[in-house]
């Protein structure tokens, strides 16, 4: 992943980081120590750095070049990326209303309903929480026990360390999105996508998604101080 340049296959930096969190996955599940895990999320944050080169090209031309050519590309569409829905259910954001925008033949659809139906990264990062005597019900007693491990993180060196990459993960995954957005509204402002959604309204609405949503909720109950 490493020797991926920028300005490489958008299609090949899906399948580095789709291939990369299902290592991820499988770390975590059978590793409860710290290395094997680390070895698999140093490979998905790598792969991410490659992944705006998708997005520099067409950021590259002007609204008049982008459009010159735009109408050719109907109706391709982000929405019809099988990989990308892939990696969102295998994080385990399962948005299955999105399956009614994408072709796809049987052995496709099956392979996303397998994902659907298996438990996802964020499920594996909760069992190993549960081996290790924390609550991981989501919600208040996941945030808990998040809140605990920060706040003993050497004694939970290994969990604490896990999760910044689990958060560090997420949060390149909504800068993505971000630049996605305001590349959009650069070159077609608010018209609509060549897929028939909104367009870059549509696009601004996934940025409220997050894999690990306790793993941000925690943020407000560290440190310590008049603002703790």
């Amino acid at each position: 992943m490493q020797q991926i340049r920028p300005g490489g296959s958008a299609v090949l930096d899906e399948m580095l980081v789709g291939c990369a969190v299902k290592s991820w996955k499988l770390s975590i599940k059978n590793s409860p120590g710290r290395a094997s895990a680390m070895c698999s999320a140093e490979c998905v944050t790598t792969g991410q750095y490659t992944s705006p080169s998708g997005i520099t090209l067409p950021a590259a031309l002007t609204p008049q070049e982008f459009n010159a050519f735009r109408d050719n590309l109907n109706p391709a569409s982000g929405f019809q990326s099988i990989q990308f829905r892939e990696i969102e259910f295998l994080c385990g954001l399962r948005r299955t209303e999105t399956l009614a925008h994408i072709v796809m033949d049987d052995a496709q659809r099956a392979r996303l309903h397998a994902l659907l139906e298996a438990p996802s990264l964020y499920d594996h990062v909760k069992a190993l929480l549960a081996r290790r005597g924390f609550a991981s019900e989501a919600g208040a007693p996941l945030i808990e026990s998040l809140r605990v491990i920060y706040t003993n993180a050497e004694a939970n060196y290994d969990l604490y360390l896990l999760l910044e990459d689990l958060i560090e993960f997420d949060e390149r995954f909504l800068l993505w999105r971000g630049r996605h957005v305001r590349m959009v509204e650069r070159m077609i402002g608010q018209r609509t996508g060549t897929g028939g959604s909104s367009g870059a309204q549509y696009l601004q609405g996934t940025l409220v998604h997050r894999f690990f949503p306790e793993l941000w909720d925690v943020r407000s109950y560290l440190g310590k101080g008049s603002y703790a």
